[in-house]
């Protein structure tokens, strides 16, 4: 508090005494914002290879969803395949996670990003078993039974 109390009280007297100190400040601010695009337009950063990441799971989900060919026909409904239908039940909740994990990672450290995919993780995973579970009900002798819910060769 006094700490704050003091620089207030620095910034006034800089702000009495004449515009060089504040010149000096403005200096400041405008190097970082020299530093700051520097840092943009400079190699690789965590948060821009998170970005390339957004846009792959994007990519992913867009791809998983028009290589949905229907096998298995039965009272209009299809049995999915092609691409990661191959080895999940649900790509597009594997490429929606890959989204939301490229934003936290994005916003980190932010508690409301974690808090955010928490959430989304947690409802495609009950949302992918309930799919799982629905398909194997629909179709019982041609579902594919090696066929994971959401993340290949794990679940």
């Amino acid at each position: 508090s006094q700490e704050g109390q003091g620089s207030l009280a620095g910034q006034q007297s800089h702000a009495d005494q004449g515009s060089q100190e504040g010149q000096g400040s403005q200096a400041g601010q405008q190097s970082l914002g020299d530093q700051q695009s520097a840092a943009l337009s400079g190699g690789p950063t965590l948060k821009g290879e998170a970005g390339k990441v957004v846009g792959a799971g994007g990519v992913q989900e867009n791809s998983s969803g028009q290589a949905a060919k229907g096998a298995g026909v039965e009272d209009g409904y299809s049995i999915p395949s092609g691409g990661l239908f191959e080895w999940v039940s649900c790509p597009h909740y594997l490429g929606e996670i890959v989204i939301y994990a490229g934003l936290a990672a994005v916003m980190w450290p932010s508690l409301n990003s974690c808090l955010m995919l928490l959430w989304v993780v947690v409802n495609l995973v009950l949302a992918s078993q309930a799919t799982q579970s629905w398909y194997m009900r629909r179709f019982p002798t041609t579902y594919p039974r090696h066929r994971q819910a959401l993340v290949p060769y794990l679940f």
